[in-house]
């Protein structure tokens, strides 16, 4: 089963927003829209490419029929561009969610899938996973890795 779960998605683990945030206007993208998320511990900031801003899809997956990527870098006549972002997450004030990927320069901190249907495509992985590892080695449910 071939799965249809465009990257909606990447979340970047910073220690400064405010400063963070530079290199990605420097790069040509600008902000579409933030958050604060109390239950996390974290301030969010979505940015992405100048050039999607007027982008008239409403979701990455509305698009996802007319192009087989999942993030491309540019768009052509017969592929438009999928819209895609960056979450660009800091830590509130006494909040430590992000500290163990900062204290190790690791900023990717997850990629988020769009999905119509996440049981069914939670399944359809888990299924494949199976396949794959022989059903003995993967423990998804207990956090994954080898038994």
């Amino acid at each position: 089963m071939k799965l249809n779960l465009p990257i909606h998605h990447i979340g970047v683990a910073t220690r400064s927003i405010d400063k963070e945030i530079q290199l990605f206007y420097a790069l040509g993208f600008v902000q579409e829209g933030e958050f604060v998320d109390e239950t996390q511990g974290v301030r969010g900031v979505f940015v992405i490419p100048a050039m999607q801003t007027s982008f008239e899809s409403k979701t990455p997956l509305d698009s996802l029929s007319q192009s087989s990527a999942a993030l491309p870098q540019s768009a052509t006549t017969n592929s438009p561009t999928i819209p895609y972002r960056f979450e660009l997450l800091e830590n509130l004030k006494n909040s430590t969610r992000l500290d163990t990927y900062l204290k190790h320069h690791q900023k990717l901190y997850h990629i988020a899938f769009a999905t119509r249907d996440i049981q069914k495509d939670c399944k359809a992985i888990l299924d494949s996973l199976t396949l794959e590892s022989n059903k003995s080695s993967i423990n998804l449910a207990g956090g994954g890795g080898a038994k």
